[in-house]
């Protein structure tokens, strides 16, 4: 019987980070531990064409992706990936190329700069009121909707705002508030926002090179259960076009954004007619590793990763 392991990051960087966060040293720990227990490490896209092609797998293999472009993926994990000589796909939001800040960085951002409770105590209720929007200012108080499966690995009082913003709030609204925090409370100019919190397209280039596969997160990280299936096309076809662009090679690798739930068939359909062969989600639980051992590939358009944080949690 197959070992399927795959593992999805964010942030890799030792201290805080407004998001799921994985330290240099545990990401280290991980590729050694992965390589020691015999696991060949593949693409998220060579997996797929194996798959699709009909082609072996090996008995025991694994994938290491990380979502959304962040600089720490190229500054911290990419040097570790090299160190090892392992592969890793790299899911990226294809709007910070053109200097565009997504909403659902922005807000990490803001919670970097402001902090979560500020956030919640003064500046989203105020934003809230100027909108009319008096039920997202009540989700706010504590008690009010179950939060607890959303977010894990995050301290509490960042997990309920972020699950406020981003799965509440409609996204073509979300950018809206976002340019409205900065504009009032985070001075500097967006494109140069994005160069610090973003990788370069040099960058993305340099990984490609060097055997990393750069895939598509959308280009603007909407929740894509709020948006129609031609948006949902166009998101990722504009995405993987650009990504190929960029680097050279075909993108044909997708991430479903925020993840944790089965994407409807609908949207699947959407994503299939963009052009990519494969999509994958993104579960923080720890029983959805027994989830990987069943029909691992049963649906290409939605193979299931792990939350980094369920493998070797002590690793510090």
């Amino acid at each position: 019987m197959e070992q399927v392991l795959h593992l999805g990051y964010h942030y890799v960087r030792d201290g805080n980070a407004p998001g799921p966060n994985c330290s240099p040293a545990r990401l280290r720990a991980h590729i050694r531990a992965l390589l020691e227990q015999g696991y060949e490490l593949l693409t998220c896209g060579e997996v797929a064409e194996r798959v699709r092609q009909e082609k072996p797998l090996p008995g025991k293999h694994a994938t290491i992706s990380f979502d959304d472009g962040l600089k720490d993926q190229y500054t911290a994990a990419f040097p570790i990936l090299e160190e090892f000589g392992v592969p890793a796909t790299f899911f990226y939001i294809t709007c910070a190329l053109d200097g565009k800040l997504p909403p659902v960085i922005g807000f990490q951002i803001a919670i970097d700069k402001l902090g979560p409770d500020r956030l919640r105590e003064e500046i989203l209720p105020s934003l809230f009121n100027e909108y009319g929007l008096f039920s997202y200012q009540r989700l706010l108080e504590s008690g009010k909707f179950d939060y607890s499966g959303m977010k894990m690995g995050e301290p509490e009082n960042m997990r309920l705002i972020k699950a406020v913003f981003n799965h509440f709030v409609p996204p073509s609204l979300q950018a809206e508030l976002i340019a409205k925090i900065f504009a009032r409370h985070i001075p500097g100019a967006e494109a140069e926002i994005v160069r610090e919190w973003f990788m370069s397209a040099e960058e993305l280039v340099k990984m490609s090179a060097a055997g990393m596969e750069i895939a598509s997160h959308s280009v603007r990280h909407p929740w894509l259960s709020m948006i129609g299936e031609s948006e949902i096309e166009a998101e990722t076809r504009a995405s993987c076009v650009k990504i190929a662009e960029i680097t050279g090679r075909d993108a044909a690798t997708f991430a479903w954004t925020f993840g944790a739930s089965v994407p409807r068939r609908e949207a699947q359909a959407a994503v299939r007619r963009s052009g990519c062969l494969s999509a994958w989600n993104f579960w923080s639980a720890g029983w959805a590793i027994e989830r990987l051992q069943e029909n691992t590939y049963g649906n290409l358009m939605d193979v299931p990763r792990l939350h980094e944080q369920v493998f070797l949690p002590d690793a510090r």
